[in-house]
């Protein structure tokens, strides 16, 4: 873990800011790196939610459990100049006006290891431990141990509840267990476990951003404008950089972080991603981070953001692709189709269902769902090659969507360009649900077999 422990200087020791026609930018960028680097203390808030209660004082139970879980804590004291990790209990007898506890709705998505009974009884909860932590950023890792350790047996006790209000997840103790103290490869956290990802719609495509680094005193990361069909391999590339940091990866001078997936030393997050990668990636890529602002519900942390300017291409989306396939790789497959008279009416089928899906496409598909159709582009001597495009726009028979496959034998053209197709001339399509499912492809049914 080497490097992680100098982080104090935080982000003043990533990034250098250079452009003189960004001076404005750069100076206030400087302003908080210089504020950042005299952080050197870690503060996070954990709570127990209360479904019965714990003993008369839920305050005393949870300051009993202080001494055999978290030895190295003192107190907190208003005012106190002490690097000693410190602690502070508060106990809130009704949730109900300041922190009430998550909906059914929103359990489904970030609560873990939850049955219904328990999703009920966390949801009809009435009184919650709050406890806030603070800790030297040197030596984090022994502090994030014993806190997690503190919170599942306090959790265990009380019978309670764990919520991170980081993560803004909730958890059972079995789940908490899991996911906070079981996955650590020695002194290396799993900092998927650690940390939540957040994607949803930002205008026209999706912004994905994680929440949890300040635990472990590094920023949180974000990916702006992208295409949803890329949020795999967006949330892959996440993981890597997210993981690579935490083990010591630092930027270097040019706020390039060098990633290679089998330099992860945690052995699941390695196994995970050495999995996501295709064979046509690189070994290794180097990516800029840049610092960016925060939005409106970003955690409250330095934010950077994975900046693809550099890389080659026309569009953003261009751009974008071709970092993913530098890293991830890609399995888009280009088509020479041999059509018979069952494919050719089966593609007629498919045609007059998607062009069926033009109001609703128009109206605004809900947030995960997207419509990749199949559609023709002549070749250098005058062939056809068909790729997958994802529908952006479609007005009258005009289709502009984003090229989803690196053309074969078509010049001047990249996978994530900017394309225009016309609906009569498409062959297939497939519309993805936001649950995972799909509807279409029959023509793909029929030539693989």
């Amino acid at each position: 873990m080497g490097k992680i422990l100098t982080l104090a200087l935080l982000v003043s020791c990533f990034f250098v800011y250079g452009e003189d026609t960004q001076a404005g930018k750069n100076k206030e960028a400087a302003k908080t790196a210089s504020e950042a680097s005299e952080i050197t203390m870690i503060t996070t808030r954990l709570a127990v939610y209360l479904p019965k209660g714990c003993g008369k004082t839920p305050e005393q139970t949870a300051h009993k459990l202080v001494k055999a879980q978290l030895p190295d804590f003192i107190p907190f004291v208003k005012e106190s100049t002490s690097n000693n990790p410190n602690y502070e209990i508060t106990w809130l007898e009704d949730v109900t006006k300041d922190f009430a506890p998550p909906s059914a709705q929103y359990l489904e998505y970030f609560g873990h290891g939850l049955d219904e009974q328990q999703r009920q009884q966390l949801i009809d909860s009435k009184q919650a431990l709050i406890a806030v932590f603070s800790y030297p950023m040197k030596g984090f890792t022994k502090s994030v141990k014993q806190t997690s350790n503190y919170m599942a047996a306090l959790a265990s006790q009380c019978e309670g509840f764990v919520w991170d209000s980081q993560t803004r997840q909730a958890f059972s103790v079995a789940a908490f267990k899991s996911a906070r103290i079981a996955s650590w490869h020695n002194n290396i956290p799993n900092i998927v476990e650690h940390t939540a990802i957040h994607g949803y719609r930002d205008g026209e495509n999706f912004r994905m951003i994680t929440l949890g680094m300040q635990a472990f005193g590094l920023p949180d990361i974000v990916v702006n404008q992208f295409l949803w069909s890329d949020s795999e391999r967006i949330n892959n590339l996440v993981n890597a950089i997210i993981q690579s940091l935490v083990e010591g990866n630092l930027p270097n001078d040019n706020s390039e972080l060098v990633i290679n997936f089998d330099k992860i030393q945690h052995p699941a997050i390695k196994a995970s991603l050495q999995k996501a990668k295709h064979e046509n990636a690189k070994a290794t890529t180097a990516i800029k981070l840049s610092l960016t602002e925060n939005q409106e519900g970003d955690p409250y942390n330095v934010l950077f953001e994975v900046d693809f300017s550099n890389w080659p291409g026309k569009e953003r989306t261009e751009k974008q692709n071709t970092l993913l396939s530098h890293v991830i790789g890609y399995a888009g497959q280009v088509d020479y189709i041999q059509t018979t008279k069952r494919i050719e009416a089966a593609s007629a089928v498919a045609r007059k269902k998607l062009i069926r899906k033009k109001p609703a496409f128009n109206k605004g598909l809900p947030s995960g769902e997207y419509i990749i159709v199949k559609a023709p582009f002549t070749t250098n001597d005058n062939g056809v090659e068909w790729m997958w495009v994802e529908i952006v726009k479609w007005s009258g028979t005009q289709i502009i969507g984003i090229l989803q496959n690196q053309p074969r034998n078509v010049t001047g053209l990249n996978m994530g360009a900017e394309v225009t197709v016309n609906q009569d001339e498409i062959f297939d399509y497939v519309h993805y649900f936001a649950d995972g499912s799909t509807e279409g492809n029959e023509t793909g049914k029929l030539l693989s077999q």
